[in-house]
């Protein structure tokens, strides 16, 4: 059996899955630790103008995380809980 390739998209990759079985490449797999957060409740909508979007989206690609994440840390630092998810 082939080993599992490296996609250049996640349309590749689900095209490649939808051919084939993780079953047959479970000797590639690796066990991994989840951590499984609270359960979110609310959804907020805010409008921001541009340049404050782009700012968040410098600031999220710098932490690594999306926007939105991005945005909940931020809000979640000014109301005093940190910077931590």
């Amino acid at each position: 059996m082939e080993k599992i390739p490296r996609f250049k998209s996640e349309q590749k990759e689900a095209e490649y899955w939808d051919l084939e079985s993780v079953a047959d490449h479970l000797d590639e797999l690796e066990e991994v630790e989840v951590k499984v957060s609270r359960e979110l409740y609310h959804t907020l909508s805010v409008r921001i103008d541009r340049e404050n979007f782009r700012k968040l989206q410098a600031l999220a690609a710098a932490q690594g995380v999306g926007v939105t994440i991005m945005a909940r840390m931020l809000l979640k630092q000014a109301l005093g809980g940190g910077m931590h998810g």
